[in-house]
Order: C-alpha cells, then structure tokens, then sequence
C-alpha cells in the first residue's frame, strides 16, 4: 500500500496532457497507475519519471476504457495492488 494511501489512476497517462497530470501528481506524492491502450514504452517512461519526481510507487497497465470489461479490470486491478 501507498504510505499516504493516495493512488491515482490516470486514462491515457503516457502522452500529452495524460503524462503532465501523471508528472503533477507525481510531485504531490501520490502513488500511480498509468493506463495506457497501446503505447506501453511511453507509459512505462511516465512511471520511471513519476517516481524520480516523489511518486512511491507508479505501474503501467494496458486497458481499453472504452471496453467496460478492460476499464472493470483496471479498477479491480488498482484496488487489489493499493
């Protein structure tokens, strides 16, 4: 678990405006879970730099939010790791 419990989940966390409100919350200290659809490398990069600007912890996980059974997933999957 996050030591101060705060997790986020961010739609489209790899690129643009996804990755700067993953970079923000980063600084704020909140744990993360960047969501991505097809770009795992960029998704991957925003959590390595999640966490060199104060994130405890930031994963990348595939979904397609689009799909309710992949966004399901992706919520019970968050839960289950914070």
């Amino acid at each position: 678990m996050v030591a101060n419990d705060r997790v986020a989940v961010v739609t489209g966390g790899g690129r643009g405006i996804g990755r700067g409100i993953v970079l923000a919350l980063a600084e704020m200290g909140f744990g993360l879970v960047v969501n991505y659809r097809s770009d795992e490398r960029s998704a991957e990069a925003a959590c390595r730099e999640a966490e060199a600007r104060g994130s405890p912890c930031a994963g990348a996980l595939r979904a397609d939010v689009a799909d309710l059974v992949e966004g399901r997933r992706l919520l019970e999957t968050t839960i289950e790791r914070h």
